[in-house]
């Protein structure tokens, strides 16, 4: 029985050892952890002597743009789809259509446009098809680009056209902290900043690390990494905290090591528990003559 117990023993120690060694592992411990860089990353650093217009948006594939017309310096809505004005019912030329137009009130109203416009998507090839000028190309251009070639554009058939435009999907998107806190907020001013946009998704959470804030800016298959420390004033005032469209903010969650561990471990002991007491009970009771051995 002495060696028996024994025996079991070594096992049963040996079996922790390898169960500790397994969950120990960060990965394991905290699988739902996302970006994780090491301790030797090389995050990026703010370029504070960019030119403001290089942060500006640039106008890309799939955007939509909200765009409204004015002839006269901006005193009348040109209904660009009838041919005629919104302000005296005109008709002017014939009807035109495409494909990629459409009235959106709704999207105008939740970014902040009170005018009137009409939403156009861009293709893959990076133009759009407005009535009266045809296709044209503004991939690549940012808004007051867009703004003055349109103008430029409409120039031909209305007198002093002004046109207003915004780009309805630029947005940025937030992990705070551990769980489900994922929100995605629109950008509806081009100067939003970090601080607005983690207010507009809930604030930093109690179990949330303000000074590991990590931002994600850029093409995905090559992108920049800042780590931001927001528990400080030093931290802000060394970071250009203007937000740019498709931004993606993490903020690091604090994780409880022996919680986790604990909470790991108990399905294994359970099964090792119970495949022991099994292994005792053969033993002991369906072949008796083992034990003595």
């Amino acid at each position: 029985m002495r060696n028996y117990g024994k025996k079991y023993s070594i096992i049963y120690i040996v079996f922790l050892l390898g169960i500790s060694q397994l969950i120990t592992s960060c990965k394991f411990l905290t699988p739902s952890v996302m970006l994780r860089t090491g301790h030797d990353y090389p995050y990026a650093q703010f370029d504070t002597t960019t030119q403001i217009m290089d942060k500006l948006y640039k106008i890309s594939v799939n955007d939509e743009l909200s765009i409204a017309l004015y002839s006269d310096g901006g005193s009348t809505l040109i209904d660009v789809v009838g041919g005629g004005n919104l302000n005296n019912n005109g008709n002017g030329g014939g009807n035109n259509t495409n494909s990629n137009y459409s009235t959106n009130n709704s999207s105008q109203q939740r970014n902040g446009n009170s005018v009137g416009g009409s939403m156009y998507t861009v293709e893959f090839d990076g133009t759009v098809r407005i009535p009266v000028v045809g296709r044209v190309k503004i991939e690549g251009m940012n808004v007051r680009e867009v703004q003055e070639f349109l103008e430029n554009e409409f120039s031909e058939y209305y007198n002093k056209p002004f046109v207003i435009d915004r780009v309805l999907n630029k947005r940025v998107i937030i992990f705070n902290g551990e769980g489900n806190s994922t929100s995605v907020v629109p950008l509806i001013h081009e100067n939003t900043t970090l601080f607005e946009a983690i207010a507009e998704s809930g604030g930093i959470q109690e179990k949330s690390k303000a000074y590991r804030i990590k931002l994600i800016r850029g093409n995905l298959k090559t992108p920049k990494v800042f780590l931001i420390d927001l528990s400080t004033l030093k931290g802000v005032t060394q970071a250009d905290l203007t937000l740019q469209a498709n931004d993606i903010i993490y903020v690091e969650s604090i994780q409880n090591y022996p919680e986790k561990f604990l909470e790991r471990l108990a399905p294994y002991m359970t099964v090792f528990n119970t495949t022991i007491l099994a292994v005792a009970f053969i033993k002991v009771y369906v072949n008796p003559s083992a034990t003595t051995q």
